[in-house]
């Protein structure tokens, strides 16, 4: 089963980095999501985590705590895939640049921010945000953030 990895980039002012998935994009395309992508055959999730990142963005994971691991909600749509969402507190690295193709744009959302109040927002006609997108939102609205 295909696996993906998501990181929630969090900074101390409640801010998250989100990334405007592109129109291409096969599965959730048009949304805002986290920022990652596909785990490699035989790699780490953790290592998958840190390589996504700096491909897509240019940081570096060093503080990140696994949220959840859970199963798309949408196999039929989307295809059958195991999803593991990281909060990621720390990392190194410059600004967040949009160094890929993946996503349309990139920023940092607070809960108050009136273009993307709901960036995982419901979207009825592709059946809404799934149990991910579900997880990311109560990131975005403050809640289990704690970094162990």
């Amino acid at each position: 089963m295909l696996e993906t990895v998501s990181a929630l980039f969090l900074r101390a002012d409640g801010r998250v980095l989100l990334g405007l998935r592109a129109s291409w994009k096969r599965a959730w395309a048009d949304h805002w999501d986290a920022i990652g992508g596909r785990v490699e055959a035989g790699e780490a999730l953790d290592a998958a985590l840190i390589r996504e990142c700096r491909e897509e963005v240019g940081l570096v994971p060093q503080t990140y705590r696994l949220m959840l691991s859970a199963e798309e909600r949408f196999p039929e749509r989307n295809g059958a895939a195991l999803h593991h969402i990281y909060v990621v507190s720390g990392w190194d690295g410059d600004e967040a640049e949009n160094l890929s193709d993946e996503h349309v744009r990139i920023g940092w959302f607070s809960r108050r921010d009136g273009g993307v109040a709901e960036p995982y927002g419901a979207r009825p006609d592709r059946g809404g945000a799934g149990v991910c997108g579900d997880v990311k939102r109560r990131v975005m609205l403050g809640l289990d953030t704690s970094i162990s």
